[in-house]
């Protein structure tokens, strides 16, 4: 929820830049979705006493952060606050958490594309 809080703060703090492009803001959140259930899916392989320890939950949240960024810089979906949402995902992804974002991403990209000739960078 952080995450998509951020990308609300990004287009109405500064709506022209590139971040804000609702292909950025989509994406972003899209392959941080990815890899999240990547990271999930390594995670369930894993046997119990292993994906319990907490060591390998942080590291396993740390991979997330630097795949998906590694991800979105070669798909060309660089959104900050999408790293967030690898973050939080990492270890527990449901399909409301996966609905949430994309709906959320969808939506800010919406009210951003009606809004961009009225909306002024704040920063």
């Amino acid at each position: 929820m952080a995450a998509v809080t951020s990308s609300v703060a990004i287009v109405f703090f500064v709506p022209h830049s590139i971040t804000s492009n609702p292909f950025r803001i989509i994406g972003g959140h899209i392959s941080a979705i990815l890899v999240a259930g990547c990271i999930v899916g390594l995670m369930l392989l894993m046997p119990d006493s292993v994906s319990s320890n907490q060591w390998v939950v942080h590291v396993m949240e740390g991979a997330s952060l630097s795949v998906v960024i590694l991800f979105m810089t070669i798909t060309n979906t660089e959104h900050a606050p999408a790293a967030g949402t690898a973050i939080g995902l990492a270890t527990s992804i449901s399909i409301n958490s996966i609905v949430f974002v994309v709906s959320a991403a969808v939506v800010i990209s919406i009210v951003r594309v009606v809004l961009h000739k009225r909306l002024h960078n704040l920063i």
